[in-house]
């Protein structure tokens, strides 16, 4: 049986646990020695999030959403 190939890509996301329970399963199954390292593949893209274009359209979105006068 050959391991999950890392570059697998699903249409859903999993929780953190998640990811860790199957990679549990994975070193059980597979009788390894030790656990994976588990990438969070849910945490924000902080660098992405980060960059100009996308700030200008989240400020853009709270203004609609909030008002001017919204203090966070």
């Amino acid at each position: 049986m050959a391991k999950r190939d890392p570059q697998f890509k699903t249409a859903f996301s999993f929780t953190s646990s998640l990811q860790r329970h199957y990679g549990a399963l994975q070193v059980f199954a597979l009788g390894d020695d030790e656990m994976p390292v588990i990438k969070d593949e849910i945490l924000s893209d902080e660098e992405g999030l980060s960059r100009p274009g996308v700030v200008k359209a989240i400020d853009e979105f709270k203004t609609a959403v909030y008002g001017e006068e919204y203090n966070e």
